[in-house]
């Protein structure tokens, strides 16, 4: 019995000591911030490939993306749901969700994409459901691979959205 009570605890003690394992320098506030430079102006696009419960609708977006950190917001002078969205780039991807209500749905949508320099490549993502019942129709997901390139970049990183001239 005392083996037995001694080999569970050892196992306790090995994943309760294993936890937090594999992630990046941990502070007292969290796993650390290694942000990736993404501020500046961004011509991205997603193109539905068809294969979604719902359509991903294919879009081409101007968006300029303030950057303080690891933290980023998206704002776009065309409407565009993402117009306020904010997110993280950080280990060299940018990630970013935003949700909104139109008629009888909600919409949450999300862009995962890794960036080197003056690109990003990744997937767009939508999800559907119903808001109100049972005139709704149901909803769905898909998604769509998303590309982007960056204009102009931004000074720093402050957020402040002063861009240098184009390149």
């Amino acid at each position: 019995m005392g083996v037995r009570r001694a080999f569970r605890t050892w196992i306790l003690v090995s994943i309760v000591g294993s936890i937090g394992c594999g992630t990046d320098s941990v502070t007292e506030s969290g796993p650390s911030c290694v942000p990736v430079n993404v501020a500046g102006v961004w011509d991205v696009r997603w193109v539905d490939d068809g294969g979604g419960q719902t359509p991903c609708s294919s879009a081409t977006r101007v968006w300029t993306i303030d950057q303080n950190g690891c933290d980023v917001t998206i704002r776009s002078e065309e409407w565009d749901p993402a117009n306020g969205a904010t997110g993280f780039a950080r280990d060299g991807r940018l990630y970013v969700e935003w949700t909104w209500y139109e008629g009888c749905h909600g919409v949450r949508e999300t862009v995962d994409a890794a960036v080197g320099g003056d690109t990003m490549t990744g997937a767009f993502y939508r999800s559907v459901w119903r808001v109100t019942y049972p005139d709704c129709p149901a909803g769905g997901v898909c998604s769509a691979p998303l590309s982007g390139t960056r204009r102009t970049t931004g000074l720093g990183d402050s957020g402040s959205g002063i861009l240098s001239p184009p390149r």
